[in-house]
């Protein structure tokens, strides 16, 4: 009786053991990496870039009328997002990279459905300020509501109102949390996940996947603020499923282009910009931050014209307005915040 009272207390002994060991390991596991690998449908690899030349210009005239940048209702929106989401749940992969390709998407639907204004709100003469009541109400209004406004290019709508859309959007599809930063002195706002696998950044701005040195693994956003001076990451665009964001061109922008030139009205508005570009190109290039090299010009797409609103046109642009993101140095000046020196 004694024995089997010892052998009974040995047992519960390592039963007890055995169970703290499986827990401190849980507790110690790290998160699944996520493989680039595993991104190929969403990533789309690029071999750098040359500067951007603003007085370098290649725009075609109108081709038609733009009522909506995507073809898509809020509903129809939600709907096709669904759709791609059921595909990346049939892919064999991990359920973290799984997570980040639907943020991918998202992001991409945001990226598209929303308009920057050419030079931006100040010098494209934006008037966005009609709407100061949208941007008080942007984080409360519905997600239906701010769609509809972007979509319809009734504003223009910028890093902090794409971040704070994406946010809430992700939340009520995917219940992926998340927070807004901010790097100082106007420079950008972006949006960071809690994903399964860690923090990652994931910028409807101008969606891409932050790689390693080797481009084998996706960094988390910790994993970017620790190279700050030092590291050799890479920025990964993205496949657009919705296609180019667009920039627009108001009517008192065109306006203020005619009375430069003195153009009669019937001059082309490919020409009138041009025209500009390459006239005050030194002055542009001087509005960018100088303790940066520029990586890579835009691409200008299609150019369509606005039947209604305060906007006259709107161009297809591949590409942030002062190029992809490419290198560490992209990274840092974006996501990091290196200031001049």
């Amino acid at each position: 009786m004694i024995q089997r009272k010892i052998m009974l207390r040995t047992y519960y002994q390592y039963y007890i053991c055995l169970t703290a060991l499986l827990l401190i390991a849980g507790c110690r596991q790290e998160p699944a990496q996520i493989r680039i690998a595993d991104l190929r449908t969403a990533v789309h690899e690029l071999d750098g870039f040359g500067p951007w030349d603003p007085t370098v210009c290649d725009m075609p005239e109108p081709t038609d009328t733009l009522y909506t940048n995507l073809p898509y209702s809020y509903d129809s929106a939600i709907a096709d997002l669904h759709r791609h989401f059921d595909q990346i749940d049939t892919l064999h992969t991990s359920p973290e990279t799984r997570q980040y390709l639907k943020a991918l998407t998202a992001a991409d639907l945001v990226y598209a459905a929303f308009s920057y204004q050419f030079l931006g709100p100040k010098y494209g003469l934006a008037r966005d300020s009609q709407m100061l009541d949208i941007w008080q109400r942007w984080d409360t209004l519905p997600l239906r509501t701010c769609y509809d406004i972007g979509n319809h290019n009734a504003m223009s709508f910028y890093c902090t109102q794409r971040s704070v859309f994406f946010l809430r959007m992700v939340d009520t599809l995917l219940h992926i949390k998340g927070y807004t930063v901010t790097i100082p002195d106007g420079v950008h706002v972006f949006p960071v996940l809690h994903l399964s696998g860690g923090d990652y950044i994931v910028d409807p701005y101008d969606p891409a996947v932050f790689a390693d040195s080797s481009g084998t693994f996706a960094v988390t956003y910790d994993t970017l603020l620790h190279s700050k001076g030092h590291g050799h990451n890479k920025a990964i665009a993205t496949r657009r499923i919705y296609g180019d964001t667009r920039m627009l061109l108001s009517h008192a922008y065109v306006d203020t282009l005619r009375a430069r030139s003195g153009s009669a009205d019937d001059q082309g508005i490919s020409g009138l910009l041009c025209s500009y570009l390459h006239s005050q190109g030194g002055d542009l290039q001087r509005l960018m931050r100088p303790c940066f090299k520029v990586p890579g010009a835009p691409t200008f797409r299609d150019v369509h014209i606005i039947p209604q609103g305060h906007n006259a046109y709107s161009i297809g642009q591949h590409w942030r307005v002062d190029g992809p993101l490419f290198d560490q140095q992209d990274i840092e000046r974006y996501y990091i915040g290196i200031t001049c020196r």
